[in-house]
């Protein structure tokens, strides 16, 4: 087992903690800002009292410490993971990733020093990602087109995610990192030749929704979204090409495939259609989920420290960095409108 040791107690932490030990690692310390919040965290994830700090160079002292989980506020990151580069720590950190322009000095030095990193971004760890390059090939052929969205209705209550200060980003980086994080996946290493689009802000500056469209550097026509507002969630995104299109009606968090539903489902269905009759020239392709996703993500990171499939590893780095920098180019032409 790999001893992990957890920065942050949030939501996040405490689902990644509850998996440690089916996904080859050991919780084994955690680092908060409030000793109490170390002391509940610790009781609940059996972690020994001496292994809860709220000073981050012991936490980063410990002998015993093997690897990192960063689940804190986006403006906390950086600051963390130059310490896991200091002391030689792989680091699974949470998304969104800190700013580009700053983190890309780590990348280059973690490549010098070897250092494992990865994005905690679950999605990509399920059965439907293994699967979808090769459904890519037979069902969509040249791909020409990918419409993604993620909405999530909420209220701002004081959380983290609607504060400038700790999440610069608001709805862009928290959770339109994942329609970001899919075209990164499906067209590695993407450049934005062309983007237009909007977002829409709080009286608190907050972020709470953003849209775009445009075509990156190979040609290939996206529209992205993600949102605070409304009332129905949507997770949503359909790849077309020459040969036809999928739609995954869930590509974020399937019902079986995360932690938000548990196991109510044990299985997803993607929906291939094509030509000018959609709603009746269509199949559906099943997917079964064996674990999961957050589960298959954080035994990945195991195996990666293990120097296992790092081919994988550098291929998840690449998309996560081209990603980062997709998100700041977005932000940069997004006309910004506020809302009360």
């Amino acid at each position: 087992m790999i001893k992990l040791g957890i920065i942050g107690t949030g939501l996040m932490a405490g689902i990644m903690a509850g998996v440690c030990q089916e996904s080859g690692f050991t919780a084994h310390s955690i680092l908060s800002r409030k000793k109490e919040t170390a002391r509940q965290f610790g009781k609940v994830h059996h972690i020994d009292n001496n292994k809860l700090y709220t000073d981050a160079i012991p936490f980063f002292s410990d002998p015993e410490l093997q690897a990192v989980y960063i689940a804190t506020p986006t403006s906390e990151k950086m600051h963390y993971i130059e310490l896991c580069l200091r002391f030689a720590k792989p680091v699974l950190i949470e998304k969104p990733l800190p700013s580009c322009s700053i983190f890309s000095s780590f990348v280059t030095r973690a490549k010098e020093e070897n250092l494992v990193w990865m994005d905690a971004t679950h999605f990509i760890h399920n059965e439907c990602y293994a699967m979808l390059r090769e459904m890519m090939d037979t069902c969509v052929g040249n791909l020409v087109r990918i419409d993604a969205s993620f909405f999530w209705p909420d209220q701002n209550n004081g959380q983290i995610k609607f504060s400038p200060d700790l999440e610069p980003d608001g709805a862009l980086g928290d959770i339109g990192w994942y329609p970001l994080r899919l075209l990164s996946t499906l067209v590695p290493d993407s450049l934005i030749s062309h983007a237009s689009g909007f977002m829409i802000q709080n009286n608190c500056n907050a972020i709470i929704e953003f849209n775009t469209t445009g075509f990156t550097h190979c040609g290939i026509s996206f529209s992205l979204a993600s949102s605070y507002r409304g009332t129905v969630v949507r997770q949503q995104c359909i790849i077309s090409g020459d040969k036809g299109e999928l739609t995954l009606r869930d590509f974020v968090m399937p019902y079986c495939g995360s932690f938000v539903y548990g196991k109510i489902l044990p299985s997803t269905v993607i929906r291939h259609s094509w030509g000018l009759k959609p709603l009746v020239d269509y199949e559906d392709i099943m997917v079964s989920f064996s674990r999961l996703q957050h589960t298959a993500m954080l035994k990945n990171f195991h195996n990666h420290i293990n120097r296992y499939d790092l081919d994988k590893l550098y291929q998840h780095q690449v998309q996560a960095l081209s990603c980062a920098k997709m998100m700041v180019k977005i932000k940069e032409i997004l006309t910004p409108f506020v809302v009360s």
